[in-house]
């Protein structure tokens, strides 16, 4: 097999940061973002209010704000991303604490 063009930099997508999902304060900085920036939120089950989606999102270097990817932008096996609560967005980091 000849290799016609080599990729060493595996799965990414470029996103811009709007904060889509997370109350849309993002600054529209272009990302290249890769799958080691991505998380994965698992949601909350809910009759009643209080209920949300899962969601594979990424936090701004520029901003600080996280977005949400669209799904059909997850990459594969998107819940065996890093997994993490509700603080993550806030600021404060959990991984998979159970503050969902």
């Amino acid at each position: 097999m000849k290799i016609l063009e080599r990729s060493d930099t595996g799965w990414h997508v470029d996103y811009t940061c709007t904060g889509w999902g997370n109350g849309d304060r993002g600054c529209n900085s272009v990302l290249r973002v890769s799958k080691e920036d991505l998380v994965y939120y698992p949601g909350v089950r809910s009759e009643s209010w209080g209920g949300r989606e899962p969601a594979v999102s990424f936090k701004c270097p520029v901003c600080d704000a996280c977005t949400d990817l669209g799904t059909k932008d997850w990459p594969q096996n998107a819940s065996s991303l890093r997994k993490v609560g509700a603080a993550w967005y806030k600021g404060g980091y959990q991984e998979d604490s159970g503050d969902k």
